[in-house]
């Protein structure tokens, strides 16, 4: 053994505990074996240092995915909360389920899965778009976030799945379909969709406008 680490979960170390390691380590170094301690603040100092898989292995999706959103604006998290709670609502506003052009969907090469997801999630339109309101240009707003990311992700030439997925992932995190945020991302996903904040209907535009 060339090291031994006394391991915690502790935020302040009781002195029993620091005079029971004093006591250990003299004797372990006297040895020639390093002694330490490794706690909340030297594994917090580590996470840095990893990559999303080793995070995610670590400390679980679940926990990693939690992490991940609250990283969001917190606007963009209050309006997924208020989505959520509309849909999960018997006074939510809703609407007949309507079909997006299938000439924008074709134009964008939109995959059947997510022609699928967009389509029945329309449903729900109006009460997102009630929600996020209609001013892509807000500094905090939602219309204005997701279209810089939709942006960033065609400028790398991911294809309209893979940007749809990625947009996805980034509002709801990795939890399972059955989870109220993922319903809420996708219902907004599909209404911004709908009335292109993100991604181009053929006959208004043939290239993104950006965002100032």
């Amino acid at each position: 053994m060339k090291r031994w680490l006394f391991t915690h979960n502790l935020i302040d170390i009781p002195h029993p505990v620091v005079k029971s390691f004093l006591e250990l380590k003299s004797t372990i170094e006297s040895i020639g074996i390093e002694a330490g301690l490794f706690g909340y603040d030297n594994f917090r100092s580590l996470l840095p240092g990893f990559t999303d898989d080793q995070l995610e292995d670590l400390i679980g999706v679940a926990v990693y995915s939690k992490i991940d959103t609250e990283r969001l604006p917190e606007n963009v998290n209050l309006i997924i909360k208020r989505v959520m709670a509309s849909i999960d609502s018997s006074e939510a506003n809703v609407r007949d389920v309507t079909i997006p052009p299938r000439d924008k969907l074709d134009y964008n090469d939109v995959p059947a899965r997510w022609r699928a997801n967009i389509t029945m999630n329309l449903v729900h339109a109006d009460t997102v778009k009630a929600i996020i309101g209609s001013d892509e240009r807000a500094p905090d707003g939602m219309p204005r976030f997701m279209k810089h990311r939709y942006l960033e992700l065609k400028a790398q030439g991911f294809d309209a799945g893979a940007i749809l997925g990625f947009l996805h992932e980034k509002l709801a995190g990795y939890i399972n379909e059955f989870d109220g945020r993922y319903e809420a991302a996708t219902a907004i996903v599909a209404a911004l969709f709908e009335a292109c904040i993100i991604f181009e209907d053929k006959e208004t535009t043939l290239e993104a406008e950006a965002v100032p």
